[in-house]
């Protein structure tokens, strides 16, 4: 028999009660042992946040899709051709987002059970970038990408797995400032290191979750209490950066912008 208590100041403990069997004869003896299953309740409760988040998160860019899709199919009937593409585009980036949540889903996954590995080999700094610039602007083309720094360094590495680091660097700096119009990504060398930052003119993190908001599931939220994300895509970036060897970290001030910074070994 087990028995969940509540909050026992900050702990949460589970109670397990059995009757003791001695030569096949039960006693009236029981024996209790007592868990501290805080730490389970934690997890289950992030388990269960991450759940309606993600449903969140994925129901708005699919009714974004359909609610384009059935405006285009109408145009098409009726022979219009004005506002045709700019539905088209709404509902592409709308797949894209999507694509890039189910993706995130995917590797948290495979990072909690050990099973993602990665293939690594010589590759320009170019190569990781340029297609994470592409696809970003496609979806804030408010915001100017300025590359700053030598983008043919060398550097090892698994060239996707990299290129889906600058990708969420590079998303979470265009939501984080909405009223800004550039992003700058600045390459530079550190000893036998690549370092690849990415500036922000957002709103800025508070000193207490530089180092939280790389937690599987973590969000923070806006001056506005508006949380973004599924609290997941600075995770995995962290996860990937380690596993190259490298570091990833954050400076920032509320008000000040941010600036996302990992290193990569360099080919030598």
């Amino acid at each position: 028999m087990a028995h969940a208590f509540p909050y026992i100041g900050i702990k949460r403990l589970l109670l397990n009660a059995s009757q003791i069997s001695v030569d096949g004869a039960y006693k009236n003896w029981i024996l209790l042992a007592i868990e501290d299953v805080t730490e389970r309740h934690v997890i289950e409760k992030k388990k269960d946040d991450f759940i309606a988040i993600a449903s969140h998160e994925m129901k708005t860019p699919i009714t974004v899709v359909q609610g384009n899709l059935q405006l285009l199919e109408r145009m098409l009937n009726k022979g219009e051709v004005a506002g045709y593409e700019t539905r088209l585009t709404h509902a592409m980036e709308s797949v894209e987002k999507l694509k890039r949540l189910i993706i995130n889903l995917l590797d948290t996954s495979q990072l909690t059970s050990g099973t993602k590995n990665k293939m690594p080999s010589v590759i320009q700094i170019d190569q990781i970038i340029e297609q994470p610039m592409r696809e970003v602007h496609s979806i804030f083309n408010k915001h100017e990408i300025r590359v700053i720094g030598d983008k043919t360094l060398n550097i090892v590495g698994d060239k996707n797995q990299l290129m889906q680091v600058v990708t969420n660097l590079l998303t979470n700096a265009a939501k984080y400032s909405p009223d800004a119009t550039q992003i700058v990504l600045h390459i530079g060398r550190v000893g036998n290191y690549a370092k690849i930052s990415v500036k922000d003119e957002g709103i800025g993190l508070a000193k207490e979750n530089h180092t939280r908001i790389f937690e599987r599931f973590y969000r923070v939220s806006s001056n506005d209490n508006i949380f973004f994300g599924a609290g997941i895509g600075l995770y995995i970036s962290q996860q990937i950066v380690i596993d190259h060897g490298g570091t990833i970290w954050v400076e920032s001030e509320i008000g000040k912008g941010s600036v996302f910074s990992f290193t990569i070994p360099l080919s030598i």
